[in-house]
Parts: C-alpha cells; sequence; structure tokens
C-alpha cells in the first residue's frame, strides 16, 4: 500500500449527479474524481446518486424490522443452509484476517436467478435464489433498494 492510501484522513465524498448531464467535460470530472478516489483511497462516498429518500428510508425500516426478530425466527434463513450462500448472517459469524470475529449481523441477498437459469445450473458461485424471511414487506423493499443501487452501479461502472 502506497503512502497515500495509508495516510488519509477522510473518505472522499464525490457528486455523480453529473454523470447524467449531456457535456462532457462535466461528465468526464466525475469520472476523473472517482478513478483518483480509487486509485489514492481505495473508496469514497457518492452523493447525487438519484436513489429515492424513500427506498433508502424502506430498507433501513426492512433491516430495522428483520434484526428486531428473535433468533430462532432470524436463523430460520441461516446463510449457512443456503445453496446460493444468501440469507441471515449471524453475529461472529464472519471471521477476518485478524482471527478475531466480526461484531455485526447481516442479510445477505444478490443476483437472483431461477433454479433452472444456466449459471444455477453450472453452480456458479453465489448465483440463485434469496432467502425470503415472512416478514410483510421485506421482499419489495429490499428488492427495491437493491434494483436502484444495482442500476447505480451499472453508471458508475
Amino acid at each position: 500500500m502506497t503512502a497515500a492510501k495509508s495516510s488519509f484522513t477522510e473518505l472522499p465524498t464525490i457528486d455523480i449527479s453529473d454523470l447524467a448531464c449531456d457535456d462532457l467535460v462535466r461528465r468526464q470530472a466525475v469520472a476523473d474524481a472517482i478513478g483518483q478516489a480509487a486509485r489514492e483511497v481505495g473508496f469514497f462516498y457518492v452523493t447525487g446518486h438519484g436513489i429515492a429518500p424513500e427506498l433508502i428510508a424502506g430498507i433501513r425500516a426492512a433491516a430495522k424490522e428483520i434484526f428486531a426478530l428473535p433468533m430462532e425466527r432470524k436463523m430460520a434463513y441461516y446463510i449457512g443452509q443456503s445453496k446460493s450462500h444468501k440469507g441471515y448472517v449471524p453475529e461472529g459469524e464472519e471471521i477476518y484476517g485478524s482471527g478475531k470475529p466480526d461484531h455485526k449481523e447481516a442479510f445477505d441477498i444478490g443476483f437472483q436467478a431461477a433454479d433452472d437459469h444456466p449459471f444455477v445450473v453450472a453452480k456458479t458461485p453465489l448465483i440463485g435464489a434469496n432467502e425470503w424471511p415472512d416478514v410483510p414487506e421485506f421482499q419489495s423493499r429490499v428488492l427495491a433498494y437493491y434494483d436502484a443501487v444495482f442500476a447505480l452501479g451499472h453508471r458508475l461502472f
């Protein structure tokens, strides 16, 4: 890691709203800022992304609801039982390079494909059905946000 990458004091914030404009110079300026942040820091915040505030509020509400459930109910969607590595991840499940367990819980989803999709048939890692808990509006809220972020990813990369 270079000195620049290890010595930053805050994550850069990049307004990407100009990616949607007709002015090539303005679009290039956003691309340059993303490239610089990626090279020098490795991460960055994005503003001006166009993701509707109600989608963000919806995903936050869905997270609060799922994580407030009793452990027994969350474990019914345990990621370790998933064919496509999706579902509930309990605290301490993931252990990183230091050998210490993490202190977060998660609910992983991803690209969803039917059982007869060629990637699923070929047993492509992480491709397959999502594990949807029986929580009202959880799936619709999560998918609405996921679709918006997926589209944003296509705009950025």
